[in-house]
């Protein structure tokens, strides 16, 4: 599955990112190829925890070394990434 996302960067507020979900990781991109990946975030074997706060609306990722917060264009993109990332 791939899709794009809204991703919080300390520096600038959000920025427009790309997610590859694959077997067992997310991968987030900086463009549609994949050619600028910036983070690789395992989702099994307990490395992360995902999060859907009625107060965010998006998700929040917790790898052992990051969070990643992530808005999504619509409702219906949120949920569908949660129930696969879950």
């Amino acid at each position: 599955m791939i899709g794009e996302c809204l991703k919080k960067n300390n520096s600038f507020g959000y920025e427009k990112r790309y997610l590859m979900l694959g077997h067992s990781q997310l991968l987030i991109a900086r463009d549609k190829n994949f050619d600028k990946i910036v983070a690789v975030i395992p989702l099994e074997g307990g490395f992360c925890m995902i999060k859907k706060p009625r107060d965010f609306g998006g998700l929040i990722i917790e790898s052992t070394f990051r969070q990643y917060k992530l808005k999504f264009a619509n409702s219906h993109e949120l949920v569908d990434w949660y129930k696969m990332v879950q």
